[in-house]
């Protein structure tokens, strides 16, 4: 109840910022209590549901916060660039969906290959850096496409995104793992799993939050979307 109320809330509030509020407020006020709450429950349990001790570790939770901080960008991507598909560009549904392609199969075809030298003993750190790296060069080129842009000029730079996106995960999730306990491999799981969801709520709530705020510009949708 306590994780659902910090979560609940949290999301919540953030969807509720564009009215800035009294009970914006209370809302995330009450995500805080409800998470420092759920924090001093946990530390109370011999299993708990959420390993707080793992967090003292810096690379478990370097790789963590990694991990939501990329799940939150691709979500953000994913939510707004169809809207900038349709309302800006003109493309169709079937358009806009063969143009989100790249990054999903990108991802499918770069993350095994990335799994392989982690396998062999390459610094995880160093595979994953240069993942977000890419990542992040193909959300630059995506965030600067403009109105008249060749749908083959999206479609790599998703691509890239994918490439970058696929290329960090496997190494973050091996460090994720190897760094908590091996009789504590299921908690660091929970953990690593979890960090997935919040990462992809938190990006489909800023997009919701970007879209309220923009609603009332030119464009509406299509201004937020760009």
């Amino acid at each position: 109840m306590l994780s659902a109320s910090t979560f609940g809330a949290l999301i919540i509030g953030i969807d509720d910022l564009r009215r800035l509020t009294v009970a914006v407020a209370f809302e995330l006020a009450g995500a805080a209590v409800a998470g420092a709450l759920f924090a001093w429950r946990q530390r109370l349990l011999a299993y708990p549901m959420l390993a707080l001790e793992f967090f003292a570790r810096p690379v478990f939770a370097l790789s963590v916060v990694s991990s939501i901080c990329s799940f939150t960008a691709q979500n953000l991507t994913f939510v707004s660039l169809p809207f900038f598909l349709e309302e800006v560009l003109g493309q169709s549904a079937v358009e806009t969906g063969l143009l989100m392609t790249p990054w999903p199969t990108a991802v499918g075809c770069t993350a095994p290959i990335a799994g392989w030298p982690v396998d062999r003993r390459y610094p995880a750190g160093i595979l994953g850096g240069i993942g977000l790296v890419a990542l992040s060069l193909g959300l630059v080129l995506v965030a600067f496409q403009e109105a008249h842009a060749a749908a083959s000029r999206i479609a790599w730079c998703m691509a890239i995104c994918g490439v970058g996106f696929g290329f960090f995960q496997s190494p973050n999730n091996r460090a994720i793992l190897s760094s908590a306990p091996p009789e504590r491999a299921g908690s660091a799981s929970g953990i690593l799993a979890s960090a997935r969801l919040v990462g992809q709520t938190l990006g489909a709530a800023l997009v919701g939050l970007i879209f309220a705020l923009t609603s009332g510009r030119p464009g509406g949708i299509g201004h937020g979307a760009t």
